[in-house]
């Protein structure tokens, strides 16, 4: 399938194109190496097509910190394109870290879980306000940074996916085990959640899996390290 992009270039996108701006589109923000890993043999390749597409006006390159890379967001026009309920992504420096992080983590957790399917915090916020104006009744309580459906021979799982850069006191710590505590709910067909994968730095590690101990969340709450 192509699609034609109406502008003076009369310039044709391809399926992986379009595939390429809803990636973006559900993330908010990534890198081009994150381009280059999922979608490309090498980086060259990556580089020219986002070229391409900057040049459409489909996509954009932002710097943010200091000699950290840029960042490529949809832009209007992209996103419009892409048709995944959800917008372009405003740009948040302080942000930018987790987003990229939860980025490379997202990727790692389908490569080890084929058949998976996930869903990012953006379309996950996305469609709780799309019931909520429905009139239909959303799930309350908190937004997880992503939620991983894994494949039916896998159990079908619903797992809340939780990444902390930085560490969490006491307080609110227990706020985010007890959202999950009412959360909880192993049924496949259910709203709520099966599992919560909370992945922590790891000098944090010890006192958020102490936390979880003292909630008694231990048999759905799974802390791990993160290393980026």
């Amino acid at each position: 399938m192509n699609l034609h992009i109406h502008d003076h270039n009369a310039t044709m996108l391809t399926e992986r194109d379009v595939a390429l701006l809803q990636w973006i589109t559900r993330h908010g923000v990534v890198t081009a190496e994150h381009v280059a890993q999922r979608y490309f043999a090498g980086r060259s390749a990556a580089y020219r097509r986002l070229r391409k597409l900057i040049g459409l006006g489909l996509i954009r390159r932002d710097p943010t910190h200091y000699r950290a890379p840029f960042v490529i967001r949809v832009t209007s026009a992209g996103a419009r394109v892409a048709a995944v309920g959800v917008g372009p992504a405003d740009l948040h420096i302080a942000e930018v870290p987790h987003a990229l992080a939860l980025v490379t983590l997202a990727e790692r957790l389908l490569a080890a879980h084929p058949g998976a399917v996930l869903i990012t915090e953006r379309e996950y916020r996305a469609a709780q306000l799309r019931a909520r104006r429905e009139g239909t009744r959303p799930r309350l309580g908190r937004i997880p940074d992503g939620v991983l459906q894994l494949a039916p021979e896998a159990g079908a799982t619903r797992i809340a996916i939780e990444l902390d850069l930085t560490d969490k006191r006491r307080y609110a710590l227990s706020r985010v085990i007890n959202a999950y505590s009412e959360a909880f709910d192993p049924r496949p067909e259910a709203d709520g959640f099966g599992a919560v994968w909370w992945f922590v730095n790891p000098p944090a590690v010890m006192r958020v899996r102490a936390a979880v101990e003292h909630a008694r969340a231990g048999d759905f709450i799974t802390v791990t390290e993160w290393r980026p």
